[in-house]
């Protein structure tokens, strides 16, 4: 094996997570990816993201996606935030349980790297009774409305601040409207 050299904390001094902070935050998703549950196995989307501006400015969070029946709701308000595609099908039965419509979901999850949506974090407990953070009302980012997807290429973290700095709204657009996740995503349904 080639020889490897790294740079860090000397073993067992390394950094305790911390949750964010109670309250609203403007994130942008590095990646988005199948896995599972750690205590059921249960199938999820785990989408990697980092929170832009702010005193928390760059730090990193994870937010699992259940694909469970009933969380259809939250990947569909993830894909409206983000302004990406999807695909929502009427299945004609109800849940026995809830006696809702039944629906089969779809979106493709390589298009929401890039992407900025709005989420309200709230504070609740782990399993062992620590904090963690809940995420909740996904949204697209203020201003966001009425862009066009081609003006949604999202800046490379690295540029991220310079460009908030020197970015010019695109004929009555606000400069929130030049980021990737600008408007609701586009809705397919068939019955």
């Amino acid at each position: 094996m080639p020889r490897i050299e790294l740079e860090g904390n000397e073993p067992g001094e390394g950094g305790q997570w911390t949750p964010l902070p109670a309250g609203d935050y403007l994130m942008q998703i590095d990646s988005a990816e199948g896995g599972a549950s750690k205590n059921e196995g249960k199938p999820q989307t785990l989408v990697k993201c980092h929170v832009v501006g702010g005193p928390n400015d760059g730090k990193n969070c994870v937010i699992f996606y259940s694909h469970s029946p009933k969380a259809i709701w939250k990947l569909r308000d993830l894909a409206e935030a983000c302004g990406v595609d999807y695909e929502l099908e009427e299945l004609g039965r109800n849940d026995p349980e809830t006696g809702k419509p039944q629906v089969k979901f779809g979106m493709d999850t390589d298009d929401l790297p890039g992407c900025t949506f709005m989420v309200t974090v709230k504070i609740g407990k782990n399993n062992t009774g620590e904090d963690r953070n809940e995420y909740v009302k996904e949204r697209a980012p203020e201003g966001a409305d009425d862009a066009e997807p081609e003006e949604r290429s999202a800046q490379p973290s690295g540029q991220r601040q310079q460009a908030q700095q020197q970015q010019k709204p695109a004929q009555g657009a606000t400069a929130g409207q030049a980021s990737r996740g600008a408007t609701p995503g586009r809705r397919t349904v068939r019955a």
